[in-house]
């Protein structure tokens, strides 16, 4: 399994939240960070990939005839076999000659950023889109892309917002029936719910309402109707690998006993100046790297196969690991079934108590 990111950090306004790196003064120079992606692209080793996944930024914002050259030349370049192409939108931005592109590029799925159904809430998150424009972009995606499945981002928890924003927020986009949705709170900082009862946060409520209707958690914060979980994103939380093109952006290479990670410039116009240089490299060792891959592969529901992720480490930390998983299982935060073991409900509130306490078990 090998993805390619693809990001474009361009947006009309800067989100009060977001930690995604974007400009909003940069659509001048949209040409020559095409043509830096491009040589960024030739640069790469690997040619076929199993996913494509463009983000950023607001990829339905950009020039779409510079977009659509991009992709002409990404299928050039690659196999162009995806198993799965993604796309992120905002309301604002979704036009006809945006979905026109998405049909004829024969993208699998659009995720788009809605975040909530709330004016108010919209305003306070300094979104620049209102409501009706999520209604009606959803409106016509159906209309123009009826192939494409359809991811609908929302956040919660928001400092000063009302849980009935929440709660109307998860009844519109139920409504709007998409086959994925994501739901992220505000700022998961799990370690303010150790004082609460499961069964009165926020968490706990947007989890049992989206099962309730008919949506498979298959990640903290990721629910799917049955066949539409993102593969990319999948693939991210097993870390498997992966290239990241475009200003920000990482790639994951697995090698024998050790991961290297690679980081390009967050400067668009360093980036454009010479795309293929990397500015961060980072190598992970055993036993980091099993460490890793339970830190991580526990974000997922399914949970992770110690069998599987503990056949290079030495029996004295294989042992510590294993007692770390048992005590964490007398607290009723995560369980245990055969080789596999997975976060339990509580161990989802505790995300990064659980991840904080494996973490202590590197010598």
């Amino acid at each position: 399994m090998k993805g390619l990111y693809v990001h474009l950090p361009f947006c009309k306004n800067k989100c009060l939240y977001c930690g995604f790196y974007s400009e909003t003064d940069s659509y001048d120079i949209q040409k020559e960070y095409f043509q830096a992606l491009i040589a960024d692209l030739k640069s790469r080793e690997i040619k076929d990939y199993n996913t494509l996944y463009i983000g950023g930024g607001t990829p339905s914002s950009v020039d779409m005839n510079l977009l659509a050259g991009f992709l002409d030349m990404l299928s050039v370049l690659t196999k162009g076999n995806f198993a799965e192409s993604t796309i992120e939108a905002n309301p604002e931005s979704i036009s006809d000659d945006f979905l026109d592109l998405v049909h004829n590029y024969k993208f699998s799925r659009l995720s788009v950023g809605c975040q909530s159904t709330s004016d108010m809430v919209l305003k306070m998150l300094t979104r620049i889109h209102t409501s009706k424009d999520i209604f009606d972009s959803v409106e016509l995606i159906r209309k123009k892309c009826p192939d494409t499945a359809l991811n609908l981002d929302m956040i919660y928890d928001i400092p000063g917002a009302a849980f009935e924003d929440t709660f109307s927020t998860l009844k519109d986009l139920i409504k709007l029936n998409p086959e994925h949705i994501s739901a992220y709170t505000y700022s998961f900082d799990t370690s303010y719910l150790e004082d609460k009862k499961d069964e009165s946060t926020d968490f706990m409520i947007v989890r049992e309402r989206l099962i309730d209707a008919g949506y498979n958690k298959y990640e903290i914060s990721n629910f799917a109707r049955s066949g539409h979980e993102s593969l990319h994103n999948i693939n991210y939380w097993q870390l498997g690998d992966y290239d990241g093109i475009g200003s920000s952006a990482w790639s994951l290479q697995n090698l024998p006993n050790k991961r290297i990670l690679k980081g390009k410039t967050d400067n668009i116009r360093d980036y454009i100046k010479d795309p293929l240089v990397y500015l961060a490299t980072e190598t992970t060792d055993n036993p980091q790297t099993i460490i890793e891959e339970l830190v991580f592969g526990l974000r997922i529901t399914d949970g992770v196969d110690l069998d599987k992720i503990c056949v290079n480490i030495d029996a004295e930390l294989k042992d510590k690991l294993y007692n770390a998983l048992t005590e964490l299982k007398k607290k009723d935060l995560v369980v245990w079934n055969g080789s596999k073991v997975a976060l339990s409900n509580s161990g989802e509130l505790l995300l990064d108590s659980v991840q904080s306490f494996l973490w202590e078990q590197l010598p």
